[in-house]
């Protein structure tokens, strides 16, 4: 009878139970183990073998860092993926289901700007201002 861990007891009735452990030293362990993986992070033979251990650890960092980063970049281009499909469906069920005197809705003429700063009260007048001179310096060359 065998008592395991929780409390059961139970006849070991096959020798598969038991799994033989192999030992290994330590160079094999390195080799087997932990050398696949330094290949993994971007490590050369010569940095695992002849460096200092701690840039392993170093290589294996920015190596989850990098997975990370990647998610992230491949989540955002998701959403904005969506976000553009979900704009490009919009229009579509818009012009579908509008009445007959309104004007179908074009689709975005440019990608979004993300990085755009919001206009200030300043930032517009110098923009109508200058729309004003444009007009009239055009009115002027036309009328000469």
């Amino acid at each position: 009878m065998v008592e395991r861990g929780n409390g059961n007891t139970k006849e070991i009735e096959l020798l598969q139970e038991f799994k033989a452990v192999r030992c290994l030293n330590a160079y094999d362990y390195f080799l087997e183990y932990l050398f696949p993986d330094a290949i993994l992070y971007g490590m050369s033979y010569d940095e695992f073998w002849n460096k200092d251990p701690q840039l392993f650890y170093s290589y294996r960092f920015a190596y989850i860092e990098k997975l990370n980063i990647s998610k992230q970049k491949t989540n955002y281009e998701s959403w904005l993926n969506g976000l553009y499909n979900f704009r490009a469906f919009e229009t579509v069920l818009y012009n579908a289901f509008k009445g007959k005197e309104e004007l179908p809705q074009p689709y975005m003429s440019q990608p979004i700007d993300f990085n755009a700063k919001p206009e200030t009260k300043e930032t517009k007048e110098i923009k109508e201002v200058k729309k004003k001179n444009g007009w009239a310096r055009l009115k002027e060359r036309s009328v000469k």
